[in-house]
């Protein structure tokens, strides 16, 4: 039953139509079962955990944007191999894109008991502050 929350350091986008084969955790986290499916994706982003933190470092947070006709397939974090993904709709994918370019803060929330509340957020704003910094 493991929560962690890795503060991310960088990240890859990959853009492009393609099936990929993955593999998808089903069951209790002690008793993962793995299972391959093919889902349709439009793009995915990487995202890694600071390297100058021990905690975060190795870390591997893969956000996969799911084209309309694809399975939803369930998410998974598995702490020892410190790998998590998160599935959501294409049409979600500017959002995390802006999220990551304009946030300066953003950290990944990773549940094994829970995986369907793996997410990412940001650190804490001042309330109408704005994007003063982006003009």
């Amino acid at each position: 039953m493991a929560a962690r929350f890795v503060s991310v350091g960088s990240y890859t986008v990959a853009l492009g139509c393609r099936s990929v084969r993955t593999l998808v955790f089903e069951g209790k986290p002690s008793e993962h079962r793995a299972r391959d499916v093919v889902i349709q994706i439009s793009a995915f982003i990487e995202c890694r955990g600071v390297d100058d933190d021990p905690d975060d470092a190795g870390h591997r947070v893969h956000v996969y944007f799911l084209r309309p006709e694809s399975d939803l397939p369930e998410p998974y974090y598995a702490e020892e191999a410190r790998a998590a993904t998160i599935y959501v709709p294409e049409a979600h994918y500017p959002w995390y894109r802006d999220l990551l370019r304009h946030e300066q803060e953003v950290y990944a929330s990773l549940f094994s008991d829970k995986p369907f509340r793996n997410c990412l957020c940001t650190g804490s704003d001042v309330i109408g502050l704005g994007d003063t910094s982006i003009r």
